[in-house]
């Protein structure tokens, strides 16, 4: 999905664990005049979490916007870039001590480790979730997930990271065989490759000797076949504390 703003995606965001109609009406709203008076209409309809979640998601947004444009100055970390970007965000409307607390937020997730899980398409979901949630809780809840597109996918573990607002980087098409060439280029921003295998298994195997090759920091999560399928993927997410 293409956002038209960092502030389509944030006003959304009150909306899309409620209703769909409304996350995809502030989505497309035409300018940032209509928007705020379509989420001031809406505001009876706002998720109730929204205050303890708002600086999570407008970091997410500010990711989003940073990968789709690196080379804009104001997201180097320094003084200058630093004080540059909060000051576009209060041009967008918001709130000084929001604008910094985010930009701070912004630059730690930033400077925190992504990571990369393949073979989670037959991976039972407790152990899925269980090395998610290691991530998760190692990173303060603040890291990037690589996500694979084509073959082989997990879609619960890329709804999980979204709802948790965990940016997410996506690799490949649908359908697409995962090849060297993606394992190359999902490895290379990624501090750490999680692969899950069942134990006396080879279906990773050459996905293994690649990523070694290449001296990529690979870790391997074995299951047994009478591992659990619970279907419950993940933890509940842990309410924001601010």
């Amino acid at each position: 999905m293409v956002f038209t703003s960092v502030v389509h995606f944030f006003e959304a965001e009150k909306y899309r664990t409620v209703d769909e109609v409304l996350y995809l009406g502030a989505l497309n709203c035409p300018t940032l005049r209509e928007l705020r008076k379509y989420v001031k209409r809406h505001k009876d309809q706002w998720r109730d979490d929204w205050l303890g979640i708002r600086v999570r998601v407008m970091v997410c947004a500010l990711v989003y916007a940073y990968w789709s444009n690196p080379q804009t100055e104001f997201w180097q970390d320094t003084e200058a870039g630093r004080k540059a970007l909060a000051t576009e965000l209060e041009s967008l409307g918001f709130p000084p001590k929001f604008s910094a607390g985010v930009v701070g937020e912004f630059h730690t997730l930033l400077q925190n480790p992504s990571y990369t899980l393949l073979g989670v398409d037959h991976a039972p979901p407790d152990i899925i979730g269980k090395r998610l949630n290691t991530i998760h809780r190692a990173n303060g809840r603040r890291w990037t997930l690589n996500h694979w597109l084509g073959r082989h996918t997990n879609w619960k573990m890329n709804e999980w990271a979204v709802g948790q607002f965990i940016p997410v980087r996506y690799f490949g098409a649908h359908g697409q065989r995962l090849i060297e060439d993606s394992m190359d280029a999902m490895s290379g921003p990624s501090s750490k490759v999680y692969l899950f295998e069942q134990r006396g298994g080879k279906s990773m195997d050459k996905a293994l000797r690649f990523l070694r090759a290449k001296k990529a920091a690979v870790e391997i999560d074995f299951y047994l076949a009478t591992d659990t399928q619970t279907g419950k993927l993940f933890a509940p997410r842990e309410p924001e504390r601010r």
